[in-house]
């Protein structure tokens, strides 16, 4: 919270410097949280013990969340994101928190890897039987079927080097 009050410059006086010190430090803060987070959810799955809150939800207000946290991302990468809803609502039995921490996860790694100027879509549709189709697609750099196999893989990566191009722990798309 101090890290938070500081990088927002609460007390008024600080200098441009420390501000910026103090965004470095809430940002390492938040990232660290979001990584044990991940961690502990990942521990409850493989452990069976994951309770999820089902909850009849309209997916199209869960679709309109993600738009809004990703959309900054996207600006800032320079890609075009493009989120359809379907015309009516479609109401599902879900855990809402966690569906929209599948969407976040697939979203992000879409803008992540997706060249500058290209696409990531989300839409959801019906299938033929009824069934709730939910899509994300993007035109990025794409995966052999090797490479999607590691990258399913609990902390694994595609470029594990240490000058590798893009950042993260490995743990997005396991945990979706």
């Amino acid at each position: 919270i101090l890290a938070k009050l500081l990088a927002d410059n609460k007390p008024g006086n600080l200098s441009p410097e420390q501000v910026k010190y103090a965004q470095t430090i809430h940002a390492a803060g938040s990232d660290l949280l979001a990584l044990i987070n991940d961690i502990l959810d990942l521990t409850k799955i493989e452990g069976g013990h994951l309770k999820l809150d089902e909850q009849e939800v309209d997916v199209g207000n869960i679709f309109s969340a993600c738009e809004r946290l990703v959309a900054e991302s996207a600006r800032l990468a320079k890609v075009n994101l493009r989120v359809t809803s379907p015309r009516e609502p479609m109401v599902l039995s879900v855990d809402p928190t966690r569906l929209t921490q599948i969407l976040l996860n697939l979203l992000s790694n879409a803008i992540k890897f997706t060249p500058e100027g290209n696409r990531v879509a989300l839409s959801m549709s019906r299938g033929e039987n009824g069934d709730c189709l939910i899509s994300v697609t993007d035109t990025g750099i794409g995966m052999t079927a090797e490479e999607i196999v590691q990258a399913l893989q609990p902390f694994q990566q595609i470029d594990n080097s240490l000058a590798r191009r893009y950042e993260g722990t490995g743990l997005g798309l396991t945990l979706t």
